[in-house]
């Protein structure tokens, strides 16, 4: 890579040349740096926090140059020992107080307080001496490659203990096995055909690792949604009112049932006669409604049955039935449907019977531990298209699908 030389990039070399990575020898206009290009990684979340914890990947040589660094021990950073921690100040004095680890001969662990002006001061100076910020799963994939990437995003992102243990198994077992069978050229079509057909035929239990299942509560206002999805929440993310049309929006929240991870949603009440700010609410109900994982329709037992909760029975396709509030009297007698579930919201009478409904509904069969499983869209989405390579005979590119996807390393 070429620069042109200017003040800022004249003292850039002027750094690198007393870190002994390169000479600038007469008045030429321009310099060739080396091919290595220096990063910085954040690698805990953004925002405030107790502790952040920035990645400098580099010759360490670098920060000696600038001086940026004071270690507690007198010596510099290329000096000290690799997985050994370091104390010092970073920066002009006083300086910031900062924990150092060398974690590989190029790469080094910064750790500072965790607000937000420790932390872009210190990417500040690590910029200014070309290792400019780079996004964490970027950095992933550009040193381990895209399995690794989606590994470990896949893990950052999954919602629940289960879950992250499921993916852990996966890349670093069935799956990972199985990706580097088919990328080897001495598996066969016929092999690669039916190891694909195994991963997609979890393929909707396998997004789910990351992304919670959708559930949604609808009926009649005023029939004890919101106070169920208290109830499943176990704390009251939901206003509740004797008030039809409380709920007017969409109100969600997410619990794990046996580990696995389900978004709540509570919708506005199902009625024709409402105000345009309810009818608002109503419309965006019907269309969390139709793309939900799970419809449950809430009825109010101890209330006569209404036209408008009738018309839901012959007309909606929700898989779970709910009779809400059998703590009081019985106002439906035999039209309430055999299959409902009763329970009371108020009480938490029969909500352990719909939990376990819930799960049998959305997680009926959970893969052994033998069975590979994609957890992440992009894998899902290569997988079909290699499966389309197969089905017109070009076996080259869905193999060449498959190791793109496919771990960097098989032998590491």
């Amino acid at each position: 890579m070429v620069l042109e030389l200017d003040e800022r990039t004249g003292n850039l070399f002027e750094i690198y040349e007393i870190a002994g990575i390169f000479e600038i020898t007469g008045n030429r206009e321009s310099v060739d740096l080396p091919t290595f290009t220096p990063t910085t990684v954040l690698l805990t979340p953004p925002g405030r926090g107790a502790v952040a914890t920035l990645l400098f990947d580099g010759p360490v040589a670098l920060i000696d140059a600038a001086g940026l660094f004071r270690a507690a021990n007198g010596k510099p950073l290329a000096e000290q020992a690799v997985d050994v921690v370091v104390f010092g100040r970073w920066g002009a004095e006083p300086g910031e107080e900062v924990v150092l680890c060398r974690t590989s001969e190029t790469t080094l662990e910064i750790h500072c307080h965790g607000g937000q002006a420790a932390r872009q001061a210190i990417a500040g100076d690590l910029e200014r001496l070309g290792a400019p910020p780079c996004d964490p799963w970027e950095y992933i994939e550009r040193t381990d490659g895209v399995f690794a990437r989606m590994a470990a995003r896949g893990l950052a992102m999954a919602p629940t203990p289960r879950t992250a243990a499921s993916i852990t198994h996966q890349t670093h077992g069935p799956l990972r096995d199985e990706l580097i069978r088919m990328a080897d050229k001495t598996t066969s079509t016929e092999e690669m055909s039916a190891i694909i057909e195994r991963l997609l035929a979890w393929e909707t239990f396998g997004v789910h690792l990351i992304e919670p299942w959708q559930v949604v509560l609808f009926g009649r206002p005023n029939v004890g949604k919101s106070s169920l999805m208290n109830r499943l929440a176990g704390f009251e993310r939901a206003i509740v009112l004797d008030v039809p049309g409380t709920t007017r929006d969409l109100v969600t929240t997410e619990i794990a049932l046996d580990g696995w991870p389900i978004r709540l949603t509570d919708t506005a009440g199902l009625r024709d006669r409402a105000d345009e700010l309810e009818l608002s609410g109503i419309e965006r109900a019907r269309s969390r409604i139709a793309s939900a994982d799970l419809r449950i329709l809430v009825l109010d037992r101890a209330a006569p049955p209404q036209d408008e909760e009738l018309e839901l029975l012959r007309t909606s396709t929700a898989p779970l039935v709910v009779a809400n509030k059998v703590d009081q009297r019985d106002a439906w007698g035999t039209a309430l449907p055999p299959e409902a579930i009763p329970l009371s919201a108020r009480t938490g009478e029969g909500v352990d019977e719909l939990m376990t409904r819930i799960l049998e509904r959305l997680v009926p069969l959970v893969p052994s531990a033998e069975t590979p499983v994609a957890f992440d869209r992009e894998q899902i989405a290569t997988l079909h298209a290699a499966r389309r390579a197969l089905a017109q005979g070009d076996e080259e590119s869905a193999r060449q699908r498959v190791r793109a996807i496919a771990p960097k390393n098989p032998s590491a």
